[in-house]
């Protein structure tokens, strides 16, 4: 799977668990960053998911569903 996220995030994401989150080929500079789903739980992804979906969506939709999990 592949999340797109703020670049910050990725780069703490990749050093804490270089095995779970890559970062090595040349879209990472863009916030690309490929996730092995085998490791995680579901209950690790699903903020990562809502995160990276913060990240691209419009800023309207992003406040209108600000309470939403």
């Amino acid at each position: 799977m592949v999340l797109k996220l703020p670049r910050e995030e990725q780069l703490a994401l990749a050093d804490a668990d270089p095995d779970i989150f890559d970062i090595s080929d040349g879209w990472a500079k863009h916030g690309w960053t490929k996730v092995q789903l085998k490791a995680l739980t579901v209950g690790r992804l699903r903020p990562l998911v809502r995160l990276a979906w913060e990240n691209v969506a419009p800023k309207t939709l992003v406040k209108k569903h600000a309470g939403d999990v």
